[in-house]
């Protein structure tokens, strides 16, 4: 009895330092960018880590899934770019950076932020938008925005 109890507990301990990132985001904000012909989306999220090891974040990308005439699916993946912070208009917000390191039973938080051409999305319907978070281990979580905004002022964020 002792032996199968003490081969459960090494059970149980073993899977608490398996990776496990579990994700929190709520909505986006997209911002046209005229002069550049683009849009710039971002996303206030949180990735939490809840193994008894650390990790780390190492890839953050925008999937969408759209379908173009002919109802032919496809999908295109963009990389987080935090230097968009600005271009954006949040200064003072904290971006993520790639890589991040996130401690055992710890939470970062921060804005993704993803630069899309006019060219890539034109004359196409966008089916979804998806949150893809890659950590040390190839192991992945994804979530979608519930909600996606647009930002019609042409202020930047911080100044109103």
């Amino acid at each position: 009895m002792i032996a199968k109890r003490s081969l459960q507990l090494s059970e149980e301990q073993a899977k608490a330092r398996l990776p496990q990132l579990v994700p929190y985001l709520m909505d986006g904000l997209i911002r046209r960018l005229d002069e550049r012909k683009t849009k710039l989306y971002a996303f206030p999220l949180s990735l939490s880590n809840r193994s008894d090891s650390d990790n780390s974040l190492s890839a953050l990308e925008l999937r969408i899934t759209f379908t173009r005439t002919g109802n032919v699916s496809s999908n295109i993946i963009f990389q987080h770019n935090p230097t968009l912070v600005q271009d954006f208009g949040l200064e003072g917000t904290k971006s993520i950076i790639i890589p991040t390191h996130i401690n055992a039973h710890g939470t970062i938080a921060g804005w993704a932020f993803f630069e899309i051409d006019d060219s890539i999305v034109r004359d196409v319907n966008i089916d979804r938008y998806e949150i893809r978070f890659v950590d040390a281990h190839g192991e992945e979580s994804n979530m979608e925005p519930i909600i996606l905004r647009e930002i019609m002022d042409e202020k930047p964020l911080a100044q109103r």
